[in-house]
């Protein structure tokens, strides 16, 4: 079985939720909806995932709570939303793992099929 990389060290930026959480723009990246917003890690915190906005995406509660069950819908709609929109993320996961790690990642956690 393939474990999921954990980093040793791991940026934490309280100053950065603060900053993200008074921005009126902010919005699901999945749904669009602006009420009942989380702020979700793309690499968990449990596998060195730091706070950097590259790491970071607004989710409404359910569907973060959705991501956080693997619910494999959410997962793949945030994978795609990733491949499409985020390229900081995916240029962050493949910095912070690895060029094969990052992509064997993505494929696992956020079902991309290709992610190059």
């Amino acid at each position: 079985m393939i474990s999921d990389p954990k980093p040793d060290r791991r940026i934490r930026d309280s100053s950065l939720f603060r900053l993200m959480h008074s921005d009126p723009r902010k919005q699901c990246a999945l749904s669009g909806y602006t009420d009942n917003l989380e702020i979700h890690h793309v690499l968990p915190r449990s596998q060195g995932g730091d706070d950097v906005r590259a790491n970071l995406v607004w989710l409404r509660r359910d569907m973060h709570r959705r991501i956080t069950a693997n619910d494999p819908v959410v997962v793949n709609l945030l994978g795609e939303h990733i491949a499409a929109e985020r390229l900081d993320t995916m240029a962050y996961l493949v910095m912070k793992l690895g060029p094969g790690k990052a992509e064997d990642w993505m494929r696992r956690r956020l079902l991309i099929e290709d992610p190059r």
